[in-house]
């Protein structure tokens, strides 16, 4: 299932927000559910609220009917989404205002804008019957996880998670399993990988044992084993070679692929060094390894398809080159789910078009937050006046980020101090020692500004 809008009536300090969620007017894939999306806002606006809200309403769905109490705040409101393979089948759920009398909220349920389930004309049993014998169904259950979720500590060291990963989870949720745990996965296929592989090598020895065995058998054996290596490359190759070594690479790291199996624990974790080949050791890992190893093993070992996959402050720990390519990174991971990134990083907000981008604000007036408009008129694409990928670094921070300024107040100082060496040093009364002093200031200065080459 992919989202194609949320409506929320009063929730916190959300009210009458509306978010849509497809592409706009005028794009060649207008009305789809967009496949990325990017939250910003100040501290407080509801970026990780918004995010836990949308993964809770997933959760619940079709559960929804429950009486939930208050152990899963949803809000009243509309929930938007379609089966990912047939965007024309739309689904909405309607949450109504809680019954005083009732310990859960009422819900209906459209199916291409036609009444398909009310609370109040079925039993909760033949509702969550219909549901699965209908075609409704399809926008769920063309998913493998519903969905996967990280918060923004996923790579904290000793946070305790005590929720186990079972065989047949539904959804994934890192704020509850701890995410390294799913290098168990890559470890079952690793050990596969490693008996064929000893197999192998014990067929090519029997081979080479024969008695008048020619070289060109051997070299044939060999051959067949160093082909079969090419077509079967062993999963921590691929999690090295197609995603991780991307980025470890930048930090003078690579994944360790070639595994001698000594000790048990050669497989019991993934296992990091320096592009020598020294290895470094868990406790030495800088915090950007731990956030880009964490968070790349369960999208690998997972292979989501048709999810909705969250992400709470992607940027976590690493440094700006790293920042600006990690959207595309994931996304290409699992190119058939649906993206939400929450993010402080203008360098993340730089990937996404405008209309992917939900900035939210605080209304001082009325006390709520609401969605700031990036066009004018009609949602078409030719009507957006704000483009993050266009705009360079300083003006994604003042246009997108609400700074004052493009400057710091100590930069506009010195390029005002700048300034006025330049117009003294064009003065015919200086001194020689006062004219030298002052040029050399004016060099350095003008150094440190990035007026001047080094």
């Amino acid at each position: 299932m992919k989202l194609k809008s949320v409506t929320i009536n009063d929730y916190h300090q959300f009210a009458r927000l509306k978010l849509d969620l497809t592409y706009p007017i005028g794009h060649k894939k207008a009305g789809q559910p967009l496949e990325k999306i990017c939250i910003i806002g100040q501290s407080g606006t509801g970026k990780t609220s918004l995010l836990s809200l949308i993964k809770n309403f997933i959760k619940q769905f079709p559960y929804i009917g429950f009486p939930l109490h208050d152990a899963v705040d949803l809000p009243e409101g509309e929930y938007k989404f379609c089966g990912s393979d047939n965007y024309k089948d739309e689904v909405k759920v309607v949450i109504n205002p809680k019954n005083s009398k009732e310990t859960f909220r009422t819900f209906s349920v459209l199916y291409n804008d036609k009444p398909f389930i009310t609370t109040s004309s079925r039993s909760f049993e033949d509702m969550y019957k219909i549901m699965y014998d209908k075609k409704i169904s399809k926008a769920t259950s063309d998913s493998n996880y519903k969905f996967i979720y990280y918060p923004a500590d996923v790579a904290t060291i000793g946070k305790k998670r005590t929720k186990k990963v079972t065989k047949n989870l539904e959804s994934v949720d890192f704020s509850e399993i701890d995410a390294f745990q799913m290098w168990a996965k890559v470890k079952e296929k690793l050990t596969q990988y490693r008996e064929v592989e000893i197999q192998k090598n014990l067929e090519i020895s029997k081979v080479a044992l024969r008695e008048s065995v020619s070289i060109e058998e051997i070299n044939n054996v060999q051959k067949e084993f160093l082909e079969w290596q090419r077509e079967h490359p062993s999963p921590v190759k691929i999690l090295a070679e197609k995603y991780l070594n991307k980025f470890l690479n930048k930090f003078g790291l690579a994944v360790r692929t070639s595994l001698d199996f000594e000790r048990k624990d050669d497989i019991e974790g993934i296992k990091i060094e320096t592009l020598n080949g020294e290895e470094v050791p868990n406790l030495f890992w800088s915090t950007g390894t731990q956030q880009v190893v964490i968070t790349t093993i369960p999208l690998f070992t997972l292979s989501p398809v048709n999810s909705v996959i969250f992400f709470d402050e992607p940027e976590r720990s690493l440094y700006p080159d790293v920042q600006t390519e990690i959207v595309d990174f994931y996304t290409s991971m699992a190119p058939s789910c649906q993206f939400f990134f929450a993010t402080h990083s203008p360098l993340v907000a730089s990937s996404f078009e405008p209309w992917e981008v939900i900035e939210l604000k605080f209304d001082a007036g009325e006390g709520i937050v609401y969605q700031e408009q990036y066009f004018e008129g009609e949602r078409h694409v030719d009507n957006y006046f704000v483009n993050p990928r266009l705009l360079p670094y300083e003006g994604i921070l003042t246009k997108i980020f609400d700074l004052d300024q493009e400057a710091s107040p100590a930069r506009i100082k010195s390029l005002m101090r700048l300034a006025q060496l330049e117009k003294q040093l064009k003065m015919t009364d200086l001194s020689h020692a006062d004219k030298q002093n002052k040029l050399n200031e004016y060099r350095k200065l003008g150094q440190l500004l990035g007026k001047f080459e080094n």
